[in-house]
């Protein structure tokens, strides 16, 4: 009995020894599965900020847009310096000479109206070294400019000699003629006070004493 149990359990082991690994393969766990990570609340309250950030930027841009397009439009802004325009740093400080090339003066400022036409240019005249000179006021129609592209340089000319320039009025601003008058009618208010010393009477000299002495009665 012991013999064919042992004989038995001998055969079963033969039996089941190429079985074995099979079962133990079929047996080992699945490899594991990469994770898949869902997108959290946050990360998607993100995603909504974002897409309504873009959303809130766009038509901000679009309505840029349509303002600066309405501005040109209108004409109220220009972008390029135009063959016959001059910047103001180009005509102030700048030699006027004439057709004989002779040297007129320096310009010193531009008269601008209220409607932005250039009215004229004050040009100094005379004087040595900025002392003695005057201001004189030339209509910019007047003055013929030439542009020398190459140079990079204008030439502004004005048909007159020198002399006759200097001969010219003399320029007065709107704060020099209200001064003018102001002092006008202080000089006519001193003028036309009664009793009032304005500085002429005490510059006379004291009258002579006379000769009280009576001559003797013959």
């Amino acid at each position: 009995m012991k013999r064919t149990l042992l004989t038995s359990t001998a055969c079963l082991a033969l039996i089941m020894g190429p079985i074995a690994p099979s079962l133990a393969q079929d047996q080992a766990p699945a490899a594991e599965e990469p994770a898949v990570i869902l997108p959290s609340d946050d990360a998607a309250t993100g995603n909504d900020t974002m897409t309504g950030q873009a959303e809130e930027v766009a038509p901000a841009m679009k309505k840029d847009l349509t303002a600066t397009a309405k501005v040109e439009s209108d004409g109220m802004f220009f972008v390029y310096e135009e063959d016959n325009q001059f910047r103001s740093t180009e005509l102030v400080g700048h030699t006027v000479v004439n057709a004989q090339d002779e040297t007129l003066g320096d310009i010193n400022d531009l008269v601008i109206s209220s409607e932005g036409e250039l009215e004229g240019v004050i040009i100094g005249v005379g004087g040595f070294l900025g002392l003695g000179e005057k201001d004189v006021g030339i209509r910019y129609e007047a003055l013929t400019v030439t542009e020398n592209v190459e140079a990079g340089d204008i030439t502004l000319t004005l048909d007159m000699t020198r002399e006759q320039l200097e001969n010219a009025p003399e320029f007065v601003t709107v704060e020099e003629q209200a001064a003018a008058e102001q002092r006008k009618r202080d000089m006519e208010e001193m003028g036309a006070t009664p009793g009032l010393d304005n500085g002429t009477t005490s510059a006379l000299p004291a009258p002579a004493p006379q000769d009280e002495t009576a001559a003797p009665v013959e």
